[in-house]
């Protein structure tokens, strides 16, 4: 049996498909690798991989895959997966391997081939045995311990967060936040959320994937849940996170003191720089003040800008009542112009609206209405001839506007609404 071949048993249908995609393997009769039967599957890669051995060329005369890049590919994929794989040893790297891919040997053979080449040669013979034996693809590799994964856990601990011999503290976990610095309170919060519902095989691969700075805020997290702290399997783990606490509580005290000794060596130039301090908060003052002189110009010219507001309001006031006074009128004061305001563009009626109603014979729209007429919205005299007589005619009300501007035009609206207003008045009483 050919390396490749061998490699091609430890994959299952699922990882077929994926190894398909990572390398765009085409799959005969099928768009997409996912839809095809896994042996159509199975036959696609290892004609690929048959090629490259063989050292041949593809249809499109490109270099063909070969096993080796295969299995490059397949490490690259899956060392982006947000796993951290770089730069850790080998006994490290059987652990992640069995924790994250135990059941997917092909990951854990095309990343050991990745990262070390050397160990793949040598222990080839070992992996194949073992893919037969079904066990772990690692077993009985040199550094490989079979053990739970507590254990796990408690020799991570050992070997990576305990660099000293740990002695036998007492401390409660009340006890361990009053070394931690805002930014690692706020961190251990978040991993007391994270950890609530967690077991051990959960904690280990986020103890993996945590960065080594706070990997201990991580366990004291855990250990905050269900009195985990006392739970004899997990002493290792609990006396390794109150040690590097404790080593965090005496480098705080040194810090201080050597803070304090730092402190009364620059006292003169702390006086001298108070005396400056003292010099500022003068100009200081003197800058308050006229900031307050001039926020009392300001707020007089507030309120001045206030009370135009209130006035202008007032006849905003006006013209909503005005404007609903009117509401039945139509107002023509020239060509396409709205320019009466906002409050009277409902009432606006262009010169080519009122020639249309002419023209059509639907003098009705105007019946009860009172039109308002500009001798000036008309640029010929016979169109202002023929638009009075068509009024005149069909006995429609209108009243004929003076002026040459619309404050001249609302002057005079106003003042009819007025009068309209009296005679209705004088006739009701």
């Amino acid at each position: 049996m050919l390396e490749y071949e061998w490699y091609l048993t430890l994959l299952k249908p699922d990882d077929l498909v994926a190894v398909c995609k990572i390398h765009k393997i085409p799959v005969e009769g099928f768009k997409r690798p996912d839809n095809a039967p896994a042996n159509r599957v199975h036959a696609a890669i290892k004609n690929t991989l048959r090629s490259g051995f063989n050292g041949g060329k593809n249809k499109r005369g490109k270099k063909p895959l070969t096993y080796e890049s295969l299995l490059e590919g397949v490490a690259k994929e899956y060392m982006n997966k947000n796993i951290l794989w770089n730069d850790i040893n080998f006994e490290l790297f059987l652990e992640k391997s069995e924790i994250y891919y135990g059941n997917k040997p092909f990951v854990s053979v095309a990343l050991l081939y990745s990262l070390f080449p050397d160990i793949y040669k040598e222990q080839l013979h070992k992996m194949l045995e073992n893919s037969k034996l079904d066990k772990f693809i690692f077993y009985g590799f040199q550094g490989y311990k079979e053990s739970s994964t507590y254990e796990k856990i408690n020799n991570f601990v050992s070997t990576h967060l305990l660099y000293n011999k740990y002695p036998n503290l007492k401390s409660t976990l009340e006890d361990f936040s009053y070394s931690l610095n805002d930014n690692e309170s706020k961190t251990l919060e978040e991993f007391i959320l994270l950890t609530q519902q967690i077991d051990d095989l959960s904690l280990y691969k986020l103890l993996m994937e945590t960065h080594k700075d706070v990997q201990y805020l991580l366990l004291l997290a855990f250990l905050y849940h269900n009195d985990n702290y006392s739970n004899s399997d997990y002493k290792i783990m609990s006396d390794g996170v109150e040690l590097i606490l404790s080593e965090k509580r005496q480098n705080l005290l040194c810090n201080n003191l050597t803070l304090t000794s730092e402190i009364a060596k620059e006292l003169p130039e702390l006086k001298s720089a108070n005396s400056q301090l003292v010099i500022q908060n003068n100009n200081l003052r003197l800058n308050l003040e006229k900031a307050l002189n001039d926020k009392k110009d300001t707020q007089e010219k507030f309120e001045l800008l206030t009370g135009k507001i209130d006035s202008f309001n007032l006849y905003l006031k006006f013209f909503e009542s005005f404007s609903e006074k009117i509401k039945d009128e139509f107002i023509v004061a020239g060509g396409d112009s709205f320019d009466l305001g906002p409050y009277l563009k409902n009432n606006s009626m262009t010169i080519k609206a009122l020639k249309d109603i002419k023209k059509q014979g639907k003098e009705e729209l105007l019946r009860n209405k009172t039109i308002f007429l500009t001798r000036n919205a008309f640029f010929h005299s016979h169109e202002w001839s023929n638009m009075k007589n068509f009024l005149d005619k069909n006995d429609l009300e209108y009243e004929e506007l003076y002026g040459f501007s619309e404050l001249e035009y609302l002057e005079q609206i106003i003042k009819w609404t007025f009068e309209r207003e009296t005679k209705l008045y004088d006739y009701n009483f």
